[in-house]
């Protein structure tokens, strides 16, 4: 056993890997040295809002190193007053003339480090690969403006050299400037170049939303199904993601805050949402609860919201829809009848669960469930609901709507005594009622009869 001290072949390996990688790398001149000293320093007096301190040393720079050759003999102020930096060394490489015109650009001479690099490309189509100075050069331009020729620029330089953090930057930029057609045009480059990643895509989605270039499919002003497809599409094929995928994995974001219809993200039919809600819901809340005995509230609120979601307005207030007329075939009634009763039995499981947890007495909570119930004329089931709540009412704060449902409940029932007990409630808590208005009040001269409560079972 060899000593506990000694290296193992394994342990000897990096180092050796790491020795032959520096000896077989090309040895640095002094010149490359100075260089990258003078890119430091710049890039020093840029971040600290110093550029013209930052020149004045570059330009001193250049005619120690140029030994002779053409220079004005003045300070930066004087490089100002004309139209580009004249000193060939700065110039000199993408790195030295990228720090350069981002120096001008804090100057607020934006146009100037733009030209510089347009007339040099001009010259010399080989500078059409350095990275940096063409960045610099497209960022110059949207801080002047001029997006177009921003936009221009990178048409004309190789923009293999770009890394996916520098579209990033250039959309970023757009954005600052509430361009967002432009920023469409950088995603699309961006994904000839293979260079996509998902900020960027999202940044594409949100420009489609906002970009007044972009078609719209209706007044309202909604994101097209065959642009937001494309983006989407591309970002699975990208990310080897089965279609559709990528979107679902950003469902929140696309839907809460960019305004996407949830049926385009999710690739359903026109009017199948609450359906493939629902069900989503269900599945999940069950798979929740089974493995880990945990009560999922979001997906409780999902399955309240839309059960019997068939017999339901679409932006369901409580008030039921009508009844199958009499002249209806059998099967219609039948049906109605049955996706009311599988709906009343989802809210009221729904209730149970959430009653483990507090959440049956939550002011939102409760409001959806009174409006389901009352929506699938459960009229007894609201009543009783209002009475199992109003027990809690000195520590739950419920809404004044809560109470109407069960007022109007009590009225679809027929009974003058439930009407009366359901008012009584509701001014217990505080409310007094008006018609179909409810308002804060006093507990002053309250009824003084009460039903006894019966549950909600």
């Amino acid at each position: 056993t060899p000593p506990a001290n000694m290296l193992s072949l394994a342990g000897i390996r990096p180092m050796l890997d790491a020795v032959r990688a520096t000896l077989d790398a090309p040895p640095t001149t002094r010149a490359q040295e100075d260089d990258a000293l003078l890119v430091s320093l710049l890039d020093s007096f840029n971040a600290g809002h110093l550029p013209s301190t930052g020149l004045a040393l570059a330009r001193r720079t250049a005619r120690q190193r140029s030994k002779g050759a053409p220079s004005d003999g003045g300070s930066v102020h004087g490089a100002r007053d004309g139209p580009y930096i004249e000193d060939s060394y700065l110039t000199s490489s993408d790195q030295i003339n990228a720090a350069v015109m981002r120096a001008l650009v804090l100057l607020g001479r934006q146009d100037t480090a733009a030209e510089m690099f347009i007339e040099r490309i001009a010259a010399e189509p080989d500078l059409h690969g350095w990275r940096g100075s063409s960045l610099e050069c497209v960022l110059a331009f949207v801080e002047a403006k001029r997006f177009g020729d921003a936009i221009g620029v990178m048409d004309s330089v190789d923009l293999n050299s770009f890394t996916e953090d520098d579209f990033v930057i250039v959309a970023n930029k757009f954005v600052e400037n509430g361009r967002w057609d432009y920023v469409l045009d950088t995603w699309a480059m961006a994904s000839d170049c293979e260079r996509l990643t998902e900020n960027l895509s999202l940044l594409a989605l949100e420009a489609v939303t906002r970009s007044k270039k972009t078609p719209r499919p209706d007044q309202r002003g909604g994101i097209l199904k065959s642009q937001f497809e494309m983006i989407t599409e591309k970002m699975d094929s990208v990310l080897g993601l089965k279609k559709g995928e990528w979107a679902k994995l950003h469902e929140y974001h696309l839907t809460k805050r960019l305004g996407v219809e949830k049926r385009i993200v999710m690739r359903w039919g026109r009017g199948s949402t609450k359906k493939n809600d629902l069900a989503n819901a269900v599945k999940t809340y069950r798979a929740i609860k089974n493995a880990k005995g945990f009560v999922d509230a979001t997906m409780l609120s999902t399955i309240v919201r839309n059960a019997g979601h068939s017999q339901r307005h679409v932006s369901c207030q409580g008030e039921p829809r009508p009844d199958v007329g009499p002249g209806a075939p059998a099967e219609e009634r039948e049906r109605q009848e049955a996706e009311r009763a599988a709906g009343v039995r989802l809210v009221k499981t729904a209730v149970r669960d959430a009653s483990d947890t507090g959440l049956d007495a939550d002011k939102n909570f409760s409001l959806k469930v009174v409006f389901a119930l009352r929506a699938l004329k459960a009229n007894m089931c609201v009543i009783e609901y209002v009475r199992m709540l109003s027990e809690k009412s000195v520590k739950v704060d419920l809404s004044p709507k809560f109470y109407l449902q069960g007022i109007f409940a009590a009225k679809s029932v027929g009974n003058g005594e439930l009407v009366d007990e359901m008012i009584w409630l509701m001014t217990e808590a505080g409310y007094s009622y008006h018609d179909k208005d409810a308002k804060l009040n006093s507990k002053e001269n309250a009824p003084g009869w009460r039903e006894n409560s019966s549950g909600f079972r």
